[in-house]
């Protein structure tokens, strides 16, 4: 039999299922039945979980009374140690009152076992009440929690919990004295809490924290602090600390009074630090929703994978009560071991949903700097109250992904190779289910002001189906064209009139299409934009523009920084790309005071709309042609200059037009009508030529 064990073992690991929580020595095996649980018969089961955690710590025997100096239930060198936990529904978390003078008893007279001598002491001056841990383990190697049966078990939290803050006399504290502070903080006891193990293994087994507060008609009872953020005491479904080698197999834990699963390896700074060990975190298959605070919590380590899970609905109560700051989805935020500082580095987030959460999808932000080399494909990340996906940290990368709500930040960029980037990603402001007309007011589905660099979206579409709902507000801090946005392969479709969206310092890479559906007119304000162009002249790449689109160049940036320039070679600095970049029929190109457009050798600037500059300069070395039909207005005199060898062209149709058109006057209004070509001043090479119909 041993043998047999160790060989599907073997094989499981073999085929990377459990790669993570390494299980090679043979079961001690226990039920939670072993330490006197019952399922469904309505009665507390907190001290068979108390006892089952201490027993395979090798603390107590398994009725509760502390082992001699060294006696061991079973050896971990040569065992396992597996707790099964049969289907059914248990109730626990047991709350100890705590006088003001302090407690000092045993668990024993807590439960009615008086030779269960293990001592509970409290201070003087801590809180009214205390939750007491359920499974507690300490510097374990191997251990695994099955569920099993044929149903999920469920791990139940009693009704009628407190949570929050307050003093011995019951009375609530508030900030500032009760911030994040033990002695007032009032807790209900994670399910699971490993502290300095390797190997730890949990499958199929649901957690309900039975959070809903007395406001929504629920039985947690919740005071102090500041309720609807800053009460962090609460309980947790499963908490790791500098602990290693963990996989969590089909898990269901809502409802916590904290986060769903909080994970703190103490991985540090790896120059100081070079040969430490990873921390192996593997989520497969598990939902983490409904939770307080977050639902998952990464704080500290160093490969983190999950599959296929869910972290929704954090916070999501109709008072608030219960929604702990940042009411995220996922939080990576590394915090410290003491005084050294930690990472979280290497995480692999894969199927996943982070949907309708009080906070983001996704928060990345208080110590972003620390985080580095995240993965997120195929995800959902889906909030229509606030940013759906908020990181600063260093190589976050998103692939096929759905960021509905918006994506605010981006890494800094400070070392090249670290920008956030976007593959195959659609942005919009979809309304979610339950929640009709509502989206992400006054924010836009991109933003970043004066933070990122290198900022790139490849393949991405961008969807506004709201017409307040803004766009874009990107404003490179940079003046350095490398530093800029990237926009490669886009498709912009719009629905808006919104005159507040911002582009500048931004780069349109290969055939990019901008489309307002809509029928009110939106002005998309850019500044600092490249459009680059192919190397191959039998492929050129396009930006086309339709709808009821202002597409307004405004030099607001200073004339230092890069302006307009279309036709950029795909590669280089050089304006030699083949692009046609094309103004279609109901749109209009209005370029504001001062604001000079290089049209490359190789490229085509094609008007089938509306033309308007007030005055400034085009650099034409390539093809500038104004279809029939079209509309051109110059307001002042515009210089047409070139300095290449051969003969650019601008073209213009008899049946253009050079006025604006009845629809733009509107929006035009107060400017003239425009001069005629004639007023223009052109370079000797230019050649100026009229289409006749």
């Amino acid at each position: 039999m041993k043998n047999l064990f160790l060989i599907i073992w073997g094989i499981l690991l073999s085929k990377n299922i459990f790669a993570q929580a390494q299980i090679t020595r043979p079961a001690f095996t226990k039920s939670i039945i072993d330490f006197g649980a019952v399922p469904n018969d309505g009665k507390d089961d907190t001290w068979a979980f108390i006892k089952a955690g201490k027993y395979f710590n090798n603390i107590w025997d398994i009725n509760g009374v502390p082992l001699a100096e060294g006696n061991q239930n079973f050896s971990f060198t040569k065992y396992s140690g597996k707790l099964v936990i049969p289907s059914g529904v248990y109730l626990v978390g047991k709350q100890v009152s705590i006088p003001a003078a302090g407690l000092n008893t045993t668990y024993g007279a807590v439960f009615g076992y008086p030779k269960a001598n293990g001592p509970i002491r409290f201070a003087p001056g801590w809180a009214y009440k205390a939750g007491l841990e359920l499974i507690s383990i300490n510097g374990v190697d191997q251990f695994s929690i099955i569920g099993m049966g044929k149903t999920t078990p469920v791990i139940k939290y009693n009704d009628g919990l407190a949570i929050g803050y307050f003093n011995s006399n019951g009375q609530p504290v508030w900030f500032p004295a009760s911030a994040y502070g033990l002695n007032y903080g009032v807790t209900i006891g994670s399910f699971l809490e490993a502290k300095n193990c390797k190997n730890i293994f949990i499958e199929n087994i649901a957690v309900d924290g039975n959070n809903t507060p007395t406001l929504d008609g629920g039985k947690t009872m919740y005071n102090g602090g500041w309720v609807s953020d800053l009460i962090q005491r609460g309980a947790t479904g499963a908490y790791f600390l500098n602990t290693k080698n963990v996989t969590l197999n089909k898990l269901n834990i809502h409802h916590m009074t904290l986060d769903g699963i909080l994970f703190q390896d103490f991985y540090k700074d790896t120059l100081l630090y070079p040969k430490q060990a990873f921390s192996n975190l593997l989520i497969t298959d598990t939902k983490c929703d409904y939770n307080r605070r977050q639902g998952f919590s990464w704080v500290g380590g160093r490969k983190v994978t999950v599959k296929n899970s869910s972290f929704n609905h954090t916070g999501t109560t109709a008072s608030g009560i219960a929604a702990g700051n940042p009411g995220a989805g996922v939080d990576i935020e590394p915090e410290a071991d003491g005084t050294t500082l930690l990472l979280c580095v290497d995480g692999t987030f894969t199927n996943c949903q982070f949907i309708n959460n009080k906070g983001c999808a996704l928060v990345n932000d208080e110590t972003a700097g620390r985080s580095k080399n995240m993965l997120f494909s195929n995800c959902t990340f889906w909030d229509v109250e606030g940013y759906s996906v908020w990181v600063k940290g260093r190589s976050f990368t998103f692939k096929n992904c759905k960021i509905w709500g918006g994506f605010v930040f981006g890494n800094n960029g400070e070392v090249a190779g670290e920008e956030t980037r976007f593959y195959n990603c659609d942005f919009a402001d979809e309304e979610m289910p339950g929640k009709k007309g509502i989206y992400n007011a006054d924010f836009a589905l991109i933003e970043s002001w004066q933070y990122a660099k290198r900022l790139l979206f490849s393949n991405c579409s961008f969807r506004t189906i709201h017409p307040k709902q803004r766009l874009a507000a990107i404003y490179s801090k940079s003046k350095e064209e490398v530093d800029f946005t990237v926009f490669s392969f886009c498709k912009f479709s719009v629905n808006y009139g919104n005159e507040n969206d911002l582009l500048f310092g931004c780069v349109f890479d290969g055939n990019t299409s901008f489309n307002n559906i809509g029928k009110q007119v939106g002005i998309m304000s850019m500044n600092g934009i490249i459009f680059k162009g192919s190397n191959d002249a039998k492929k050129p790449y396009t930006f086309n523009l339709q709808g009821n689109t202002i597409l307004k160049p405004a030099n607001t940036n200073g004339p230092q920084l890069t302006q307009f320039v279309i036709g950029r070679s795909s590669t280089g600095n050089l304006n030699l790309g083949y692009l046609n970049f094309m103004v279609g029929a109901q749109s209009c190109l209005f370029s504001h005071w001062d604001q000079t457009i290089d049209i490359g050798k190789n490229a085509s600037f094609i008007n089938k709309g509306q033309l308007a500059m007030l005055n400034g300069n085009i650099n034409l070395e390539g093809k500038f042609k104004l279809e029939a039909g079209s509309h051109t207005a110059f307001f002042n005199p515009v210089n047409f200059n070139s300095s290449t060898g051969q003969a650019p062209e601008l073209s213009y149709n008899n049946a253009s037009h050079f006025d604006v058109n009845e629809s733009w006057k509107k929006n035009l209004e107060g400017l003239g009508k425009g001069q005629p070509i004639s007023n223009m001043k052109f370079s000797k090479k230019i050649k100026l030529s009229k289409v006749n119909l």
